[in-house]
């Protein structure tokens, strides 16, 4: 399991640990929609990401994928609406975050792939004019 994952279970079972034994009334006043604070979540994503990022109701956990994030519908886990409130500003913040992360990965990758290409000598059989892609078609035409 990794860290991000760590930290997201103990968040979320802190706030399953608060989560009310009482009458559905009870949770219906005290509960967060996505629905009621999409606007501003969404501004919120858009604002850390400089992207055009999408809110949509999760069917279970959630999560993100390309720039879609995917929050419950529903939240009334805890017993004060404005904990409720935060745990959605938590999630937004936690998803840009794991973005952000994967971002910085993909980065990492392109730039150790660059420096392996660098280091290659120019001589190379897969350099040198007569291998490139058009001039061995070029050559096969010849054959035939």
């Amino acid at each position: 399991m990794s860290f991000e994952e760590r930290v997201f279970k103990r968040v979320w079972n802190f706030f399953a640990g608060l989560r009310l034994r009482g009458s559905v009334e009870n949770k219906s006043t005290t509960g967060a929609q996505l629905k009621i604070l999409h606007n501003r979540l969404t501004f919120l994503a858009r604002m850390l990401t400089g992207e055009q990022i999408e809110l949509v109701a999760a069917e279970r956990e959630g999560g993100q994928r390309n720039q879609t994030f995917f929050l419950p519908a529903r939240y009334d886990h805890a017993p004060h609406q404005n904990v409720n409130i935060d745990f959605y500003l938590f999630r937004v913040l936690y998803l840009y975050r794991e973005r952000l992360r994967a971002l910085q990965h993909l980065q990492n990758a392109r730039d150790k792939m660059d420096r392996k290409l660098r280091h290659l000598p120019e001589n190379t059989p897969e350099h040198t004019p007569e291998n490139t892609p058009d001039n061995k078609i070029a050559a096969n035409l010849e054959i035939l």
